[in-house]
């Protein structure tokens, strides 16, 4: 059942069959709410309201109270206690009086806090003892934190009294109600008690008059009345300019973006707080925002890459059933067997129905969509083919197989490498013949040219003669007309010149003619010769082209891609790229090739990879550096080893479930990048960053502010270039086969099996994130009571969630991974290390935080979609959506899908996001719901320091991350967010990290401490609220044993009892170093240098993985005992 119990519900319900009840609603004024608040939260006004004539004592007559009852009154559990005891009719009357009013009291009040917390501190118990504390306190000018000390635990006993006299006077007044208040009060009343003076010193560092902060404060309290007065209830920047860019999204509120800005120590809130807009674009569009801004944000990159682990969830779903059925129907083959009998059958098929049905599943859910997009987005060609199966699967070598049956990889790779050989010996034979035959041809093609070039410039030469010669025997006519025209014909000497001229004129122009027409008869036979020539020439290219595209490796690739993109027209003439290999293929001497050598290069290869895969510019026979020649990831380039699947199969990772979740981190990124920016280096929004900040330093007149705008435009650069690397997973990379990088890793996993045995224990308080997101009530209403008396519907609910991604934890893991710095590296090398990073991963579902996230996840998933799916569909926008990467427009877009597809089951919202029309707002409405699930639950993200993803600051700052993510989530989230919801989150977190100090004092055999202080440090620090700035203050008490740090201050002298089990080394240099000072311990105990005593008895235990589980730690307490 809840902890506070709406009693405005039952009152609603009982009442509203009642003709004499006015249903209309209408506007509560605020005297209404003072007097309702009076009656409720005043022990005065209590006593004052309360009916004269309610029953006083047990029941002495025999008057039958249960038939007076309506049948609306019968069905109210809470009225029935209250009148079981009444002794007459006039008694029942008080009753019900009495009930009504205090219910419609708290209607009134339930939309209101500033008249409830009025009339609360105007009580007159509070003015006795907290008054005159916080006076007190003041006036001598005390310490902050001993002041709100002091004033906290007097708080808590006058709310305790407060609450004890409410009870005696109110009949809907609940136990759990008290309980909340009464933390509420030990919280509040370390705020209350905190120096005056300090506060407003607070304030005025902000640059504002403390009397407009508290004037906001009022409009936040009390929201009703502002929005009526036409005013804006939001504490911090209230209005957007339209002069600013749309999609400059800056931190919201002035407070909480100087405090990110100071802070900086991530790249997110470094680039986010930039004073470069290109730069504050870049990281909103690729990044999630721990913290929220001021105007809507798109869907980031980051929750796009995330929302495929949905695709994984749904394959894995599809398997398990098919496995369910195989099974069921006699199969013999254990879960593992089963997954690499599928992996086999996506290869190449499988006669068995449950194997191929997994096998087709995983291709329909995984593989063809994910192919899809690669192909939409030009990642892969539309006519992507597979070479080395029937069936594209990604390749996995499996190390140990490949080291425990060495020779027979090496046989079998010599022998395909031998058969490679051969091929290419015939391809080479083919390609010397044929480059021959076509050299031949072109250069008989180039002679005959030749001569057609001359026979063409003769017929020029005798074609200019011959016009000569028509133009002199034109003039020799002309001539001879005009002599006979004058009457000189008696001249016969002359006409007979004449005539003779004319007759060498004929003869010359014949002669000319007659040769003209030999040489186009010779250019004519020419170029049916050339032609021939050229048909032979295209031929042999087209034989050449073919048979060195048989050519296994690089050449024949550039060769086929040519032959793809080449003009027709040019399709007579060898291409660069073939001609490059013809020459390249020629001087290879195979014969010369040791394919056994190869052989065990590539297995050394295999081996000597963090994860199996081969390199994939590798060449065989070459050394190579290992990095990969164009920025893609592994599965989107061409295989140098393709070695047919089939043949290696024994050697290769074949589990389905395991390659599929590599498939979908190592793709996922570079999809959404280039689906995004159109590019996986985002080198256009780098450009933008760099042009803005060089225009900035251009204009800057001052030499030295402009040599601090250089190391700001690098500065961003940077953290934008490494945000997009870790999203990739190529930041921080280092040599893998490092001693010591192999080193920090198994020691890193041994520290995560040693010490967070007790880790669910610590996340007690995520129970409290998702009441300070969805408030006590809708938490309780929406999603534990489902959970636990619906549970058929509530899985419905969360199984539509994990088609996003969301609660996959005790599937795909993560959060404790990511928690605890081993998250990001595969399998190690030897055999040790190998089993040592399986018991790692496997210790995640041992310690139950997979089971503890996933659960919690969905919890927060159903509860969230519960309540805003009806919100949407009645036309009210969380404002939240914006925050979560849905603008208003898309919002009312999704509602009408809403209206459409969704439904309410037993008290659930269910979206039926699968079925929607439009599948782009699908995919925003589950990226929003997985947003909110990674801020809620909080999932470390870029506001992690740089310096913690590399191996250094791993192992230095190992079990820090939920800290420094915590920083923004929680500490800096507190400056945004005034709402009840997050009031009572804050509440809940403080209670829950006293309940969890409670557990671990009480499971590690430690008293707990009778001192309020204690309790509500611990509370803070055990809650993660004050992020990394605990962390701090816990080290610096640590290292200077208690007398330094917030404690000393507060009059504690035990030490934080996290940090309780830690040396100074510890504390200082990280768990690795810590477990290296153990180590030494142990050992000069076992040598024998010193007698062995009780602390080494508590090193050695402290070496063992799970020594430390949640409850099973105290067998162990008893064990070490006996053996001290």
């Amino acid at each position: 059942m809840p902890f506070i119990e709406d009693k405005s519900v039952g009152f609603l319900e009982r009442a509203q069959g009642l003709d004499e009840i006015d249903v209309e609603e209408r506007p509560v004024s605020f005297s209404e709410e003072l007097t309702a608040a009076y009656r409720l939260e005043n022990t005065l006004g209590s006593f004052i309201a309360k009916d004269p004539n309610l029953p006083t004592a047990m029941k002495t007559t025999d008057f039958d109270a249960w038939s007076q009852l309506t049948d609306d009154e019968k069905l109210n559990k809470n009225f029935v206690e209250a009148a079981v005891g009444v002794e007459n009719e006039l008694e029942l009357n008080a009753v019900r009086n009495q009930m009504d009013r205090e219910n419609r009291d708290r209607s009134t009040l339930k939309n209101s806090y500033l008249a409830p917390f009025l009339m609360g501190v105007s009580d007159p118990i509070n003015f006795i003892p907290t008054g005159g504390v916080a006076y007190k306190t003041y006036k001598t000018g005390g310490s902050i934190l001993r002041n709100a000390v002091a004033t906290s635990s007097v708080a808590a006993g006058t709310t305790a009294l407060t609450e004890a006299a409410l009870h005696q006077t109110q009949m809907t007044r609940t136990m759990g109600e008290s309980a909340a208040n009464i933390t509420a009060a030990v919280f509040l009343g370390g705020i209350l008690g905190a120096a005056p003076g300090a506060i407003e010193k607070l304030i005025l560092k902000t640059g504002r008059k403390p009397q407009e902060v508290f004037d906001e404060i009022d409009l936040v309290m009390d929201p009703e009345k502002a929005i009526a007065d036409g005013g804006n209830p939001t504490m911090f920047d209230r209005s957007i300019g339209a002069a600013e860019v749309n999609n400059d999204a800056k931190v919201r509120g002035k407070l909480a973006r100087a405090a990110t800005k100071f802070i900086g120590f991530d790249p997110w809130s470094a680039t986010a707080t930039s004073d470069a807009k290109a730069t504050r674009s870049a990281v909103n569009s690729l990044a999630e925002s721990p913290l929220d801004m001021d105007r809507p944000l798109g869907q980031a990159v980051e929750t796009a890459i995330k929302l495929h682990d949905g695709k994984f969830f749904d394959a894995v779903d599809g398997h398990m059933n098919t496995f369910k059925a195989y099974k069921e129907g006699g199969g013999e083959l254990t879960r593992r067997e089963f997954g690499e009998a599928v992996g086999k059958a996506v290869r190449n098929g499988s006669d068995d129905p449950h194997i191929q049905g997994a096998a087709d599943s995983w291709n329909t859910k995984l593989y063809e969509p994910l192919k899809k997009d690669f192909v939409e987005v030009g990642l892969l060609p539309a006519d992507v083919d597979v070479k080395t199966a029937a069936g594209y699967l990604n390749r996995i070598w499996s190390k140990p197989k490949v080291a425990g049956n060495l020779s027979s990889f090496v046989e079998k790779t010599k022998g395909w490498l031998d058969e490679q050989n051969t091929k290419k010996l015939a391809v080479q034979s083919d390609v010397e013949r044929l480059s021959t035959s076509m050299m031949e041809s072109q250069t008989k093609a180039r002679s005959l040219r030749g001569q057609l070039d001359s026979k063409n410039a003769q017929i020029t030469k005798a074609s200019k003669q011959l016009e000569e010669v028509q133009r002199a025997e034109k003039a020799s006519i002309q001539r001879a007309f005009k002599t006979k025209d004058k009457g000189i014909t008696g001249k016969e000497g002359r006409r007979k010149e004449l005539s003779i001229a004319e007759s060498r004129q004929r003869t010359r122009s014949n002669e000319l003619q007659d040769r003209i027409s030999g040489l186009k008869h010779s250019i004519d036979e020419l170029e049916t010769r050339i032609s021939k020539l050229d048909e032979d020439a295209l031929a042999r290219v087209n034989d050449l082209e073919v048979a060195v595209a048989d050519w296994p490796g690089k050449s024949g690739n550039k060769v086929r891609a040519a032959i793809r993109s080449r003009d027709s027209v040019l399709a007579s003439k060898a291409s660069k790229e073939l001609l490059a290999a013809v020459r390249k293929l020629n001087n290879i001497d195979i014969d010369a090739i040791d394919t056994e050598s190869l052989a065990m290069e590539i297995a050394g290869r295999i081996m000597g990879t963090p994860d199996g895969r081969l390199p994939y510019d590798y060449k065989i026979g070459e050394n190579s550096s290992g990095g990969v020649s164009n920025n893609l990831s592994g599965p989107f380039q061409k295989r140098s080893f393709a070695i047919p699947d089939e043949l290696m199969e024994e050697f290769l990772e074949n589990d389905i479930e395991v390659l599929g979740a590599r498939y979908i981190k190592s793709t996922a990124p570079d999809l959404e990048l280039m689906r995004r920016y159109d590019d996986v280096e985002m080198k256009s929004e780098l450009k933008d960053i760099e042009q803005e900040w060089l225009k900035r330093i251009k204009d800057e007149p001052d030499s030295k502010k402009a040599l601090k705008l250089e190391k700001q435009k690098d500065k961003d650069i940077k953290n934008i270039s490494a945000m997009r690397d870790r999203l990739r997973g190529t930041f921080g990379q280092v040599d893998h086969t490092n001693p010591w990088v192999r080193a920090a890793r198994v020691a890193r996993d041994l520290n995560y099996m040693r010490l967070l045995g007790g880790v669910v224990a610590s996340s007690f308080s995520d129970v409290a994130r998702i009441v300070a997101a969805e408030g006590i009530q809708n938490t309780f209403k929406n999603a534990l009571v489902p959970m636990v008396t619906k549970m058929g519907t509530f899985k419905i609910a969360a199984h539509e969630a994990k088609l996003w991604g969301v609660g996959t934890d005790s599937l795909m893991g993560g959060r404790a991974e990511i928690l605890a710095d081993v998250a990001d590296y595969a399998a190690g090398g030897n055999a040790f290390e190998r089993g040592v990073r399986s018991a790692a991963t496997k210790f995640s579902s041992i310690n139950l935080m997979n089971q503890w996230t996933g659960g919690m996840k969905q919890l927060h998933a159903v509860a969230m979609q519960t309540r805003i799916i009806p919100e949407l569909r009645a036309g009210k926008i969380d404002r939240r959506l914006n925050q979560l990467g849905i603008d208003d427009a898309n919002a009312k877009n999704i509602a009408l899908e809403l209206k459409n597809h969704a439904e309410e089951i037993d008290g659930v919202w269910i979206a039926n996001a699968r079925a929607w029309e439009n599948q782009e707002l699908a995919m925003m409405w589950a990226g929003a719901v997985r947003k909110e699930s990674d801020r809620v639950i909080i999932i470390p993200g870029q506001e992690k320091p740089l310096f913690m993803s590399t191996e250094l600051g791993k192992t230095i700052g190992q079990f820090k991350t939920f800290m420094f993510s915590a920083t923004q989530r929680i500490l800096l989230s507190t400056l945004q967010q005034q709402d009840s919801h997050y009031i009572q989150g804050v509440m809940s977190m403080l209670s829950l990290g006293m309940m969890t100090y409670a557990f671990k004092q009480w499971d590690a055999g430690r008293e707990l401490s009778d001192d309020p202080a204690v309790w509500i440090a611990e509370g803070i620090d055990r809650s993660g609220m004050i992020g990394i700035l605990m962390e701090a203050n816990n080290t610096i008490e640590k290292v200077s044993q208690n007398s330094m740090g917030i404690r000393p201050l507060l009059g504690i002298n035990a030490p934080a009892s996290r940090y309780a089990s830690r040396s100074i080394l510890d504390s200082m240099a990280g768990p690795t170093f810590g477990l290296m000072g153990t180590v030494a311990q142990v050992a000069g105990g076992i040598s024998g240098e010193r007698e062995w005593d009780k602390s080494d008895t508590r090193a050695l235990r402290r070496l063992l993985p799970g020594q430390n589980l949640s409850i099973l730690r105290q067998g162990l307490d008893k064990i070490e005992e006996a053996a001290r």
